[in-house]
């Protein structure tokens, strides 16, 4: 007898067989109009949708009423506002010529579109795509198209006789049904159906058929020629949409991504140098509105990012060859998150220095405490991190901490130093976990790197700017609104996860302060918040710290996005089971570590909806800045623009202009979190 087990053999799992093609006409029987009731479902929405597509349409394509002239006039003020374009006399240099600086913009356009790039290429994104799904797309814009330019204003035609056709159809009845009733002098029944129901609602529908009929025409306000170039585009998508799905073979992930968004790249920078846009044909009041194609200084750089994208794609390709794309990754995610800071404090704000922008500002000084603070910071890292010190790492702490304490509460020392103190005391607390062993080294140099970037930005942010507006701050309109929105991300994500770490900490000090900083933060409405960083911020500062009203803003509303974020983490972390944490430490690792390695990621990962959620909140709220004075994106739209000499009765205009922006952008995070939650699994066991 054989000392073997044989396992019976198991039979291959058989897929059920993928359903044959269908047509549009089988695919509407079995989905649209399969019972009575999905029937009348169906018909219903699309009378809804033709009234939604007509009065939408209307609204939007009627160039009598609609002031879209005011949009493209004001672009640059609804983007940038002030911001020195070299068309404006008051900002001027000494020679008395104006200050051009809209170069910055483009840099910065330029620096965002490069790693973007770069990123798509390392992170392998987009590879291939079938074609299916890129007919998905054709037919759905082709469709509507068509139902918007053609199908509209065809049922605006036919309706009406319709109407008229079911009310003469309606009579029709009626008057054979009297007939009847006369002819045989017994029918009460169809006397009464004749009289009294057919002949009113014929003759009701007849006159709202009449009443329907628009002589004049569909008024379009534009002129045929483009009406028939816009339906045979819509009618060319939705036949390329039906040759690309034709087959089998179109299920294949066959074409690049990449390369479809090459060719899309050239087709907007055609589209910039033929399109055209309304505007007023004389800066006076009441000037009759005219066609005009883009201007060149935003057309060109504008060809020249979307142009010089796709070389640049190909040598981020070749680079990624060289080098190895964990290094890549981690590279491009530092400069990620240095990019913000970069160009929004140096090539946005370009700092200048000297009496002239910064009075009293001394370099030699901070440099000097900068230097010693690296050193002898240096030196009590190693020392906290050695093997051998034992407590006297928490001693260490101990101290650091007084000394914080101390002077942030009972001192008027520079602010540079009580940060440099903060700084050193998370350093020093983390020393034991990721700075033991073979790892002191690279904790050093880490420490080393911070002090650097720190020093660097600080100093930046007290020299003053030669950004030369007539207002505060060099920030205004969408610019403004994405300054926000980045400042407070960035910094309301590690303070909201310290927040919910301390709730659910197992140290009554920490868990009191957490709580009662998100029970009073979450207490008080954010525009009390703003209005608080205007004016009691500055009396809170030392002397030497004085901080532009942008700054203040983006750190009372990241506090108070940090308490609500600090909530959905806490959801996260409490959704994870004990057993992992006591695997955790059955191989030794420290409480720390489990948090960082085990605990917190998957806290993350599993909250990720509310996370953006929160985001998109964040995005769309920053327009309540306008209640401290700042021209954000709203504010200009809603007030700064129909409030202009030219710019009258053009309010509902810029308004829905406006929607529409902040919905591509809350669209796109959408988007993102949807296709990040799809690639880690989110709600899959």
């Amino acid at each position: 007898m054989s000392g073997r087990i044989e396992l019976p053999e198991v039979p291959e799992l058989e897929l059920a067989p993928e359903k044959p093609p269908q047509g549009p006409k089988v695919w509407m029987q079995e989905n649209l109009f399969s019972t009575r009731g999905s029937t009348i479902l169906t018909l219903a929405g699309l009378v809804l949708a033709w009234v939604a597509v007509k009065g939408f349409a209307g609204f939007i394509f009627d160039f009598t009423a609609r002031r879209w002239d005011m949009v493209t006039l004001n672009m640059r003020l609804l983007m940038i506002q002030a911001y020195p374009a070299g068309d404006n006399l008051d900002i001027a240099d000494e020679a008395g010529l104006p200050i051009d600086q809209i170069h910055r913009v483009w840099i910065s356009l330029a620096i965002v579109v490069v790693l973007a790039i770069f990123s798509l290429v390392f992170w392998r994104v987009g590879s291939r795509i079938s074609r299916r799904s890129i007919a998905r797309v054709f037919m759905g814009i082709g469709s509507f198209v068509l139902f918007t330019f053609l199908g509209v204003p065809i049922i605006d035609y036919v309706l009406p006789f319709l109407l008229i056709v079911g009310g003469a159809v309606v009579l029709y009845v009626g008057f054979n049904a009297i007939r009847t009733a006369i002819g045989t002098n017994r029918l009460l029944g169809d006397l009464v159906l004749g009289i009294l129901i057919s002949l009113p609602i014929g003759i009701a529908l007849i006159l709202l058929g009449i009443g329907g009929i628009d002589f004049g025409g569909w008024e379009w306000q534009f002129s045929g020629k483009v009406h028939f170039w816009t339906i045979l585009a819509g009618g060319l998508l939705v036949l390329v949409a039906w040759a690309l799905q034709r087959d089998e073979a179109s299920k294949e992930p066959t074409m690049p991504m990449m390369g479809i968004l090459g060719f899309l790249a050239v087709v907007v920078a055609g589209l910039l140098w033929v399109i055209q846009v309304p505007v007023p044909s004389e800066l006076v009041v009441g000037a009759p509105k005219a066609w005009a194609g883009i201007a060149s200084s935003t057309k060109v750089p504008w060809t020249l990012i979307l142009l010089g994208s796709i070389p640049l794609y190909f040598v981020a390709v070749q680079i990624r060859r060289l080098v190895p794309e964990q290094t890549g990754r981690q590279a491009l995610s530092g400069l990620w998150l240095l990019s913000f800071p970069f160009l929004a404090m140096v090539v946005l704000r370009d700092p200048g220095f000297g009496e002239e922008f910064a009075p009293g500002f001394s370099l030699g000084q901070y440099l000097a405490l900068a230097v010693g603070f690296l050193i002898l910071g240096g030196a009590v890292i190693a020392l906290a991190s050695s093997p051998t010190i034992g407590e006297w790492s928490a001693a260490i702490s101990g101290v650091l901490g007084v000394a914080i304490i101390y002077t942030w509460g009972f001192t008027s020392m520079l602010f540079f130093i009580r940060f440099l103190l903060v700084m050193l005391l998370v350093f020093v607390l983390g020393a034991k976990t990721f700075g033991s062993g073979p790892a002191r080294n690279r904790y050093l140099m880490v420490w080393g790197v911070t002090m650097v970037l720190f020093t660097y930005f600080y100093i930046i942010a007290k020299g003053g700017t030669t950004v030369d507006v007539p207002l505060a701050s060099p920030f205004g309109g969408f610019l403004l609104t994405l300054v926000v929105f980045l400042g407070v991300t960035l910094l309301s994500f590690p303070l909201g996860v310290i927040l919910a770490l301390g709730r659910t900490s197992t140290m009554p000090i920490f868990r009191l302060m957490s709580v009662t900083y998100i029970e009073v933060v979450r207490a008080v409405p954010l525009i009390t918040w703003l209005i608080m960083s205007i004016i009691f911020l500055p009396f809170a500062l030392p002397l030497d710290a004085e901080l532009d009203r942008i700054v203040g803003v983006i750190l009372f509303y990241a506090g108070f996005s940090a308490a609500y974020l600090a909530e959905n983490v806490r959801g996260g972390l409490q959704a994870i089971r004990e057993g992992q944490k006591e695997a955790s430490k059955a191989l030794g690792m420290t409480t720390v570590q489990t948090m960082i390695f085990i605990t917190l990621p998957q806290a993350l990962r599993t909250v990720i909806p509310a996370l953006v959620g929160g985001a998109i909140a964040t995005f769309k709220d920053t327009s309540l800045v306008t209640i401290i004075s700042l021209f954000d994106f709203l504010h200009i739209s809603r007030f700064v623009i129909p409030n202009s000499t030219l710019g009258r009765a053009s309010v509902r205009t810029t308004l829905l202009f406006a929607a529409v922006f902040y919905w591509i952008f809350t669209f796109a995070m959408s988007r993102a979190s949807l296709r990040l939650e799809k690639k880690l699994g989110v709600g899959e066991r």
